[in-house]
């Protein structure tokens, strides 16, 4: 079956339209993903901010100091990997239940079940797949502008820009071919990373200019809502003229001292997030059900 990419774009926005109350379930989700983050984190991320002071400030650091800021980084993403992958999927899952399984709209479509598990191994395989491509394409383009400086030779210095661009456009291509992952994984209920694949052979340029006009409404969204925003972010705002004299002060004190701006800007954060992700996201299980051949919602 075929499916219109201008069509499928729009899918995010009919989402949204048909069940407005998904969207607030996705922020409100977002908003507590992001508190459970910053909670689990905060002694790391304060002994990471106070260990990058003195490099902030100018000073040397020596080599004890990078060790122990590598393994303070280490940690945050011993925290912020496994606890991503699960808001990813979660939050992925429950956008294409919404497009391809509208009556099931408990909850916002937010489970915690098989269903988010296999979408989680699924695009987990499939990230790791994309980074190893990428780290091997521009480790051959680091060697090569490696080779470029060191012996002067021009040749290679444009070696290294034509690979590169290969790279991206490689990866781009990758990137669209694996793009129904999600969807194929939650409506067939089975870990099936590479299905895609398959499925998408002749058709990666419709989904690629579906992809690209999802992204520029995604971008419309975040200006509008920059806008819209704006006057609750100066107004809470104002109180961030006291941080002036909290240079020495620590993480702490600074989220004490700027808790209100702080909190209207993760709301407002969330609410964009929660609508960019829908948009950028539902096309493609819009995609995946017309290419199959299913009804629309």
């Amino acid at each position: 079956m075929s499916f219109s990419p201008t069509e499928a774009a729009f899918e995010g926005f009919r989402v949204v339209r048909r069940r407005p109350l998904a969207l607030v379930g996705w922020s409100l989700f977002s908003i507590v993903m992001t508190g459970v983050m910053g909670l689990l984190m905060m002694d790391t991320l304060t002994a990471f901010a106070s260990a990058t002071q003195g490099i902030e400030s100018g000073a040397e650091p020596s080599m004890a100091d990078l060790e122990r800021i590598g393994r303070l980084y280490v940690g945050m993403m011993a925290w912020a990997a496994p606890l991503g992958i699960v808001f990813g999927a979660v939050l992925s899952t429950a956008i294409a239940r919404s497009v391809l399984k509208p009556e099931a709209s408990a909850f916002a479509y937010l489970r915690l079940g098989m269903d988010e598990v296999r979408v989680a191994l699924a695009t987990l395989v499939v990230g790791i797949v994309m980074g190893l491509v990428g780290f091997i394409v521009f480790g051959v383009v680091g060697t090569l502008a490696t080779l470029a400086v060191s012996g002067s030779q021009s040749a290679l210095a444009g070696l290294a820009i034509l690979v590169g661009l290969a790279g991206v456009v490689l990866l781009l291509w990758m990137a669209v071919r694996l793009s129904l992952v999600v969807p194929i994984t939650f409506a067939e209920r089975r870990v099936a990373p590479f299905e895609s694949w398959t499925l998408t052979k002749g058709r990666t340029a419709p989904l690629l200019g579906m992809a690209v006009i999802a992204f520029a409404m995604a971008i419309v969204v975040s200006m509008l809502g920059g806008v819209v925003a704006m006057p609750l972010t100066m107004a809470t705002g104002a109180g961030l003229q006291g941080l002036a004299g909290l240079e020495d002060a620590s993480l702490q004190e600074v989220l004490r001292a700027a808790a209100v701006p702080l909190t209207v800007w993760l709301i407002i954060n969330s609410i964009l997030t929660a609508m960019q992700t829908a948009i950028l996201y539902a096309p493609f299980s819009a995609a995946y059900r017309d290419i199959k051949g299913q009804p629309a919602a």
